[in-house]
């Protein structure tokens, strides 16, 4: 059986209809932690606001009220086969991502990190 394609580029009802068709894909010990579907759509939700940046509907229409923080969740759809697996492989790319990814979403290289000793000065003996 082929595995559903989830594109956080669609609409959020086309993300989410698949999504609740897939199956749990986890042992019993971790059953209840997808036991509420109300909590898993938002968790969901979530993910397709990282991706899409925030929106409220108005009487002009949708209007942007927040920008995306992760809009390279969005650049390829996921294949998985399990709902488990539809919250890691975000979660590989935002780890992933973060590392690779420039703040405007590009490959460029995000700023080395100050070493520690450069941004703390060292501490005094009494």
């Amino acid at each position: 059986m082929r595995s559903p394609v989830i594109d956080f580029a669609q609409p959020f009802e086309q993300v989410f209809a698949p999504v609740v068709s897939l199956p749990r894909g986890c042992t019993e010990a971790q059953v209840n932690a997808l036991e509420d579907e109300a909590e898993f759509k938002q968790v969901i939700r979530g993910l397709y606001e990282a991706a899409n940046g925030r929106h409220v509907e108005t009487g002009l229409g949708v209007v942007a009220i927040a920008p995306p923080v992760a809009p390279f969740l969005k650049a390829q759809p996921f294949q998985v086969a399990s709902q488990i697996d539809l919250l890691v492989e975000p979660a590989t790319r935002i780890i992933a991502g973060s590392a690779l990814c420039g703040a405007g979403g590009d490959n460029t290289e995000l700023p080395r990190p100050t070493p520690p000793e450069q941004r703390c000065p060292p501490l005094s003996a009494p």
